[in-house]
């Protein structure tokens, strides 16, 4: 494929998932064999040691590069485990490079795996000649689809395939992985945009038949306060902050949960979760919009108690008045 005009290089590779044991910690991590080729099509940089080289490849050298968090699970942060040794499989393998904190690359995350020689990888880990994938680098990105022509053609020939149709490998370029990426993520946002406005629906409900169980609760209250002088807009205002408070306890309940989750979630599984101010203001918002549409009701239900809009409080039998003797104490 090399010799292809398009082509600048390519880097074949043969992975799998292995279980990387040093001392008293282990990772099960992406086990990947590769050529020299393959950190400089995919930009890899170390920050310590070196990359696999042409040399390891061509002696079948027992040796390994890390990830960046890989070698974080096995040593600690800050820790330079150049020349130590670990296992992988029924193989020793002396680390000779940590790679920088690259993210994911294609469908692989290069922090979480780790790297041995092509040759070694096939012969003690495989067990097969095969590759289960080539990355290819074209000359600029207006070469793509020309070079993935030329490449199809290449694969089919020597596989002895007339049709496209009938190819037995698949070509995927890095807008295609885009959009498989961005198709996922779309339906994850839906799906949670889905659940968040079950919850939200939920929510208002229940704060709308809380604030009505309230005001009907305290109608003594209330008509003691219009009984005083109280207007309906003072009793509404007062029932109106009692809602404000509870939403905005519940809203920052809410984010403070779901940031928590976030990021519990993502040192779990490796990842970074961002919180941003956007997301927060947009929690805030709905949750004053959630406010504003339950609360038409409790402050209007008391108004329907009685058709004149009064309220029905039961008659005190007796009031106490307490004044000096013979200045109208009684009962």
């Amino acid at each position: 494929l090399e010799a292809l005009p398009l082509v600048v290089a390519t880097a074949p590779q043969s992975s799998g998932f292995s279980q990387i044991v040093a001392d008293d910690e282990n990772v099960n991590a992406q086990l990947i064999g590769v050529t020299e080729a393959y950190g400089e099509v995919n930009g890899l940089e170390t920050v310590s040691g070196q990359f696999i080289t042409e040399r390891d490849d061509s002696a079948y050298s027992k040796v390994i590069v890390l990830g960046a968090q890989t070698a974080e699970d096995l040593y600690g942060e800050g820790v330079d485990p150049v020349g130590q040794r670990v296992r992988a499989g029924n193989m020793l393998l002396t680390i000779v490079g940590v790679l920088d904190e690259k993210g994911s690359s294609g469908f692989t995350n290069v922090d979480g795996s780790a790297f041995v020689p092509l040759s070694t990888h096939q012969r003690y880990i495989a067990g097969s000649e095969y590759v289960s994938s080539i990355s290819v680098e074209v000359i600029d990105e207006e070469q793509m689809t020309p070079a993935e022509d030329a490449v199809t053609a290449e694969l089919l020939t020597r596989h002895g395939i007339a049709t496209e149709e009938a190819a037995d490998f698949r070509i995927m370029n890095m807008a295609d992985i885009l959009d498989s990426v961005t198709e996922i993520t779309g339906i994850f946002t839906a799906l949670l945009a889905a659940v968040a406005g079950i919850s939200l629906l939920v929510g208002g409900i229940g704060i709308m038949n809380m604030m009505l169980t309230t005001v009907t609760e305290r109608t003594r209250e209330i008509g003691l306060r219009k009984a005083i002088g109280a207007t309906d807009s003072a009793i509404s205002a007062q029932f109106l902050v009692e809602s404000v408070l509870l939403t905005l306890i519940g809203g920052a309940l809410g984010i403070l949960t779901g940031w928590g989750i976030g990021v519990f979630g993502g040192s779990l599984l490796g990842i970074d979760a961002i919180v941003t101010i956007d997301a927060i203001v947009l929690a805030a918002s709905v949750s004053a919009v959630d406010r504003r549409g339950v609360r038409i009701l409790p402050r209007t239900s008391g108004r329907e108690d009685e058709p004149d809009g009064s309220v029905e409080i039961p008659v005190v039998d007796s009031v106490w008045r307490v004044g000096p003797p013979g200045l109208g104490g009684s009962r």
